[in-house]
């Protein structure tokens, strides 16, 4: 039912009058941060995973099923149920990822279903090449990783690639043995004598409690959780002091205890707090959030991270059926059959 996507190419050019910078340019993300952004070469670096195989899944329908266009692409009728069987998900995903397709330039809508006479939408699913063309001419070619993959807009990019070139430093900071020294020139060696062996007794070593030396030790090598304090500034204010103890009590009950979780269950008071009943805030969170990381973890903790395992899991599954059915088509070109065999070895 029709070729491979023609001009499959593992890199694709610049698009024209857009030369890649000497600088990585970052973008500030709500709640993650500053984030690189990564240049498309290829379609798949403008996909999620999940979106790439939706549209994988897809474009294999329509070379079986549809119909071949003289310029690549194909025309395919298919309904969302059908659609549904076909990524095994549903229909709330399955509608994400197709208009997501349908922004990012991969697929187009040519008619709507008409539910009347019982006809599916038809879709358009454009080749690679296509799609790389309408990316490029739409400026949609610099990306920003996060849970997602979202394109941003060109204009955006040329300011932050300016920005970065001007001042010279990159998001952290310049590299510390790089900083010129204070009030300028070049620091001389020391001046006088070198400084003489102390005398007297060596000191001795005070003992340390267990506990106080536990304490000691998560405050020496406990630094600011930054994720989660951009996580928490996205609904509550709190000063990095407050935060820190937080993150260190919940620590203390549960040394693996990850940020994202510790945002979760300070996610369980907002109600509580954005009621106008608590007088200090900070106060709540110290006390109440800790609770559920006390001697390993509570029952609630225990919970959220079974379901975390399983929503995984079932993710994995689906992407497992997804690359098998990709697999079991005889006309897959040599990159395409790669992906899905490392898709499947991932999942």
């Amino acid at each position: 039912m029709g070729d491979s996507p023609p001009d499959h190419r593992a890199n694709g050019s610049p698009p024209i009058s857009v030369d890649l910078p000497s600088v990585t340019p970052y973008i500030e993300v709500e709640g993650r941060g500053k984030r690189p952004l990564r240049f498309c070469r290829t379609v798949q670096d403008g996909h999620t995973s999940s979106e790439q195989v939706a549209y994988q899944a897809l474009w294999a329908f329509a070379r079986r099923l549809g119909q071949s266009e003289p310029d690549g692409s194909q025309l395919v009728d298919i309904g969302l149920a059908r659609l549904c069987q076909l990524l095994g998900s549903d229909h709330k995903n399955i509608k994400r990822l197709l208009q997501s397709l349908e922004a990012k330039l991969a697929i187009e809508v040519v008619e709507r279903p008409d539910y009347r006479l019982g006809l599916p939408t038809r879709y358009r699913v454009f080749a690679y090449a296509q799609i790389l063309e309408r990316r490029r001419h739409a400026g949609l070619i610099w990306v920003v990783r996060t849970r997602t993959t979202r394109f941003v807009d060109l204009g955006v990019v040329r300011q932050l690639i300016e920005a970065e070139r001007s001042t010279g430093q990159q998001p952290m900071g310049d590299f510390p043995g790089d900083a010129e020294p204070p009030m300028g020139g070049t620091p001389g060696q020391p001046m006088g004598d070198p400084p003489q062996e102390p005398t007297g007794h060596r000191p001795e070593a005070s003992y340390i409690g267990k506990g106080q030396g536990r304490e000691q030790e998560l405050a020496a090598t406990s630094p600011l959780p930054a994720a989660l304090a951009q996580s928490l500034a996205q609904w509550i204010t709190l000063d990095d002091s407050a935060v820190q103890r937080i993150w260190d009590a919940c620590r203390k009950g549960t040394p693996d205890c990850t940020e994202q979780e510790v945002a979760e269950f300070c996610r369980i008071k907002q109600p509580l707090l954005e009621s106008g009943r608590i007088d200090n805030p900070a106060g709540l969170l110290i006390r109440s959030v800790p609770k559920f990381f006390e001697n390993g973890g509570s029952a609630a903790l225990l919970d959220y991270r079974q379901e975390q395992y399983r929503a995984r899991d079932r993710e994995y599954q689906r992407l497992r059926r997804s690359a098998e059915l990709i697999l079991s088509d005889p006309d897959l070109s040599p990159e395409e059959r790669a992906w899905a065999e490392e898709l499947l070895r991932s999942a």
